[in-house]
């Protein structure tokens, strides 16, 4: 997230002047500035793309890029473990589940009538009445798609599906792209989680960031949404060190923005090291880490069963959290302290508290083409 220094500044992209998203994207003097873009880029030519027309009609049916017509309802902060086990939907796992919370992919989840309901999975993979799920709607881009294909009917599906809470899509947001492209990602994310809530159901949103100014939007809507108390973030695609730690740095921003209020599910960091920059960005008290490695194929002849796989990640953030959770618990409540405003009125990023927002609309339906 940090920019190497340059011995000239960059100006504007050549897209940027006379673009209607220039504030919101906030990248027009960065390297992230959209720039030409062709059938050999990333992506293809189906990209959302300043330069093609057909741009400004998918950032219409999502209301623009920004975050302020979505107006939250009440997300609190559900106690879950420090590690949410995530199954399949295979028969195979039965016998092995004795957590008292799992969660489960969208990919498991949704099938060609519809989503399946809890009752259903507990029925299949030996799951008793007391114990929940979590859905994840993390998966591949034809599976997400159909989710917001089906944007009408599917959120109501999922509310009356018997889950405990909802994770909003994670759709990619793949680098390199043009901003506009993160732009729509991001607050298409977004819009499925009001429709999630308006529908019944209980969702946690996704963010997602590129740059700091990504993370400073994200803050000043949960500030001016103060009952959204738990978020959720998807890590697992962010392979290079690089990525990964300002990723993190991200993090460590968007808690400090936020006075270190809200408690996070976050997806995909699987290995020791990683753990540890994780709980070092944000207190591990407020995370509950879910990877696919206990339902991962083992390597040859490495067989486990599942609830082995799922001692040994749980043995992993265990003895992370103890190395970790004194030092960051103490840096947290001096920082706490050093911060804590003299008003209960929450803040927006720039100080100023914003106006009651207006609950969204739902979107006219469109398709977004595969690309």
């Amino acid at each position: 997230m940090a920019q190497p220094e340059r011995l000239f500044e960059l100006g504007l992209g050549p897209f940027c002047r006379g673009c209607p998203w220039q504030q919101t994207c906030g990248a027009a003097e960065t390297a992230h500035a959209c720039r030409g873009w062709g059938p050999q880029a990333p992506g293809g030519v189906e990209v959302l793309h300043p330069g093609l027309p057909i741009t400004a009609s998918y950032m219409a049916e999502i209301g623009g890029p920004g975050f302020d017509d979505i107006a939250a309802a009440a997300v609190p902060a559900r106690n879950l473990p420090a590690y949410l086990p995530r199954i399949r939907y295979r028969r195979g796992l039965r016998g092995q589940l004795t957590e008292p919370i799992y969660s489960i992919s969208i990919e498991d989840a949704l099938t060609r009538r519809g989503i399946r309901s809890v009752d259903e999975i507990r029925d299949f993979v030996g799951l008793d009445e007391h114990q929940g799920l979590v859905l994840l709607m993390f998966g591949r881009d034809r599976v997400l798609e159909r989710v917001w294909s089906e944007r009408d009917t599917l959120p109501g599906e999922i509310a009356q599906a018997g889950y405990l809470d909802v994770v909003a899509p994670s759709y990619s947001t793949w680098s390199p792209r043009p901003r506009t492209e993160f732009l729509y990602m991001a607050k298409r994310s977004l819009v499925m989680f009001a429709l999630l809530q308006n529908a019944g159901a209980r969702a946690i949103p996704r963010l997602a960031w590129e740059i700091p100014h990504d993370v400073k939007r994200w803050a000043r809507w949960l500030q001016s949404n103060p009952s959204v108390e738990q978020v959720a973030l998807d890590l697992a695609t962010y392979r290079k060190k690089s990525d990964f730690s300002a990723q993190l740095k991200g993090l460590a921003l968007l808690d400090e923005l936020t006075e270190r209020r809200l408690s996070y599910v976050i997806n995909g960091v699987s290995t020791y090291p990683r753990i540890m920059q994780l709980y070092d960005a944000v207190s591990p008290r407020r995370v509950s880490l879910t990877n696919a490695r206990a339902i991962a194929r083992p390597a040859e002849g490495q067989e486990r069963t599942f609830s082995e796989k799922c001692a040994t990640e749980r043995q992993l953030i265990g003895r992370a959290r103890a190395s970790t959770s004194g030092s960051t618990l103490q840096a947290e409540r001096r920082a706490t302290v050093q911060t804590m405003p003299k008003s209960h009125v929450p803040m927006t990023t720039g100080g100023i508290p914003l106006a009651p927002l207006r609950r969204l609309a739902s979107p006219t339906k469109s398709s977004r083409p595969q690309a």
